[in-house]
């Protein structure tokens, strides 16, 4: 019989056992690498690049909700638009933040003086003026606009029209609290007097609220409404703040 091959038999073994290890080490590198977590993966750019970045995507969305406020406000009718200017509507009286006209304020302070007397030359100064003493035709005007709006425009009869304010308006678009005047010839063709509208209905029915009397003062002269027509003056003014 040959002799056994002790030394192959060895060789074989050894390259055997060096493969298994290597196959095992192999396997433990691949149950190692599942089991380590994986690293956060960097940000790009600084702090202060990201910090940037977020306040520019700020901006963005700011800007997108302001465009779609402003679309949807138009298109609701929620913003108003100021067309006033340059507009027929600019002749309107001015409201107060109440909501009443300065001419339906001015109206209030004048009918304070209803049913008291006609005294020339009353209400002037306006701020001397008491009610129960009485006053002139201009007189009302200057005080109901001192106790309405603390302003001291004093004039005679002729002055409104001269005063910065009033501003001449047509007659048929006179609305309580405006006064109509009246020019006459005797007086030099100047205005001679004043009076409030109370309501206007028209050419012929244009009710007032005055203080009416000629040449001193007779005992049937007082301060109170009457009835007039358009033709009894000669234009209308209203008053401007």
């Amino acid at each position: 019989m040959p002799e056994p091959d002790f030394k192959g038999r060895l060789r074989r073994n050894e390259q055997a056992r060096q493969q298994l290890f290597a196959a095992n080490e192999n396997r433990h590198k691949a149950i190692l690498a599942r089991q380590t977590p994986r690293r956060p993966r960097p940000r790009t750019g600084s702090r202060g690049g990201s910090q940037q970045s977020d306040a520019g995507k700020s901006t963005l969305t700011a800007v997108v909700v302001l465009v779609l406020v402003v679309f949807l406000g138009n298109a609701t009718g929620i913003i108003k638009h100021d067309d006033s200017k340059g507009s027929s509507s600019s002749s309107a009286p001015k409201a107060g933040n109440d909501g009443t006209s300065d001419g339906q304020k001015l109206l209030a302070e004048a009918v304070k003086f209803d049913n008291k007397a006609y005294v020339w030359g009353g209400g002037h100064p306006p701020t001397e003026a008491i009610v129960s003493k009485g006053v002139d035709c201009s007189g009302l005007v200057s005080v109901s606009v001192l106790r309405a709006f603390g302003i001291n425009d004093d004039h005679l009869a002729e002055g409104f029209r001269r005063s910065k304010y009033w501003k001449p308006i047509d007659m048929k678009d006179a609305r309580p609290g405006d006064i109509v005047y009246r020019l006459i010839a005797t007086h030099g063709g100047d205005t001679d007097h004043v009076a409030f509208v109370a309501k206007n209905n028209g050419p012929n029915d244009l009710r007032t609220f005055e203080a009416y009397g000629s040449n001193g003062i007779p005992y049937d002269e007082q301060v109170g409404y009457k009835n007039r027509k358009y033709k009894s003056f000669t234009g209308a003014l209203r008053f401007k703040r």
